[in-house]
């Protein structure tokens, strides 16, 4: 079977064969994803309660620090695991977190 740079192949069941290079550059834009989203919308949390710094109408202020705060459980959540399992190139966080991995995926992709 022949590869292309940037295909996958299955070895067993939680493992993914990527090309090196593009396993590199994954994982590093998942940890980049990471780091940003979660300093950012702490800061954009952080501000909006303790500081006051964002001025606004207090229920648009409650939906800002709304949107920060599930900003941060989405990177820590889905693109934590992510970034793990690329630089691991296979699963490596177990059947429990596998599976609440897959239902957070569908209800986060599902449409209302």
């Amino acid at each position: 079977m022949t590869t292309d740079t940037y295909s996958l192949e299955m070895r067993d069941k939680y493992s993914v064969e990527l090309d090196v290079t593009a396993r590199v550059f994954l994982t590093l834009l998942s940890l980049l994803t990471v780091i940003c989203g979660t300093v950012g919308n702490f800061l954009v949390w952080y501000g909006s309660i303790f500081r006051s710094a964002i001025r606004m109408e207090p229920c648009s202020r409650v939906l800002i620090t709304n949107l920060a705060l599930s900003d941060i459980v989405i990177s820590l959540l889905l693109f934590l695991p992510l970034a793990i399992t690329l630089g691991a190139g296979r699963w490596v966080l177990g059947d429990s977190l596998c599976q609440f991995q897959g239902v957070a995926i569908q209800i986060a992709m599902s449409r209302p």
